[in-house]
Formats: C-alpha cells, structure tokens, sequence
C-alpha cells in the first residue's frame, strides 16, 4: 500500500478505455463516413466536406476533465494538419481548450521536484 503523503491520485483521462489516438481516430472517423454518406446521397464536394467537418467537430471530446481537454486538442492539431479544421479556427478552438484546462483545477502531482527520478509512485 503506497503512502498518501508522498503520492497522488493517478491524473483523470477520458472515459474508460479511451485514449488520444482513440479520441482523433473518432473524429477522423467522423469526418470520413460523414463525407462518404454525403457524396454518396449525392450532394457537391463543397457541401458534403462541410457537413463532414461539422460531424469532425461534433466527434470531439467535451472540456469537461483534463483527459477530455488533452483529447480534444490532439483532435484540434490533427484536424489542422489533415486541413479539415482552418488555422484560424484551430486556434480559436485550442484557445478555448486553455481557458477550459485553467478552470478545472490542477491535478495533483507526486511530491518531490517534478522529473526526479528517484521519486516512486
């Protein structure tokens, strides 16, 4: 049994079994299938990769917890690296994820200096 004073609680992630890779492959999901069912129902390019951008950004996580906020942002950096998401709006987006983070409060940390190896949780 580890002692409460020298550890802390493990860091919140997303829901369970959900990881970063598993947040963005949910967007880039998202985006695929909508463009895909959107061609195919016959509506123009233009149309059918804004309705697939809209379900990219519906797929992404909530800012509810810190987990949730680091998903979000990998889903936020990758849709502006595929350019399914614009830089200016990406940066808009990643501005609201910091104001989200500095809302929730902080996670605890082991004690000790941060990065010190010697340090066991």
């Amino acid at each position: 049994m580890s002692d409460p004073t020298t550890t802390a609680t493990a860091a919140p992630s997303p829901a369970p079994g959900v990881t970063l890779n598993s947040a963005v492959q949910s967007c880039v999901a998202a985006f695929n299938q909508t463009l895909a069912a959107e061609h195919a129902a016959g509506h123009t390019t233009s149309a059918a990769r804004d309705k697939a951008v809209e379900a990219f950004c519906k797929a992404m996580p909530y800012l509810t917890s810190h987990g949730n906020i680091r998903g979000y942002i990998a889903c936020v950096g990758q849709g502006m690296l595929l350019k399914i998401i614009r830089c200016e709006e990406g940066s808009k987006l990643l501005y609201a994820a910091q104001i989200a983070m500095g809302a929730l409060p902080r996670e605890l940390r082991a004690v000790g200096r941060p990065g010190d190896p010697c340090k066991t949780q």
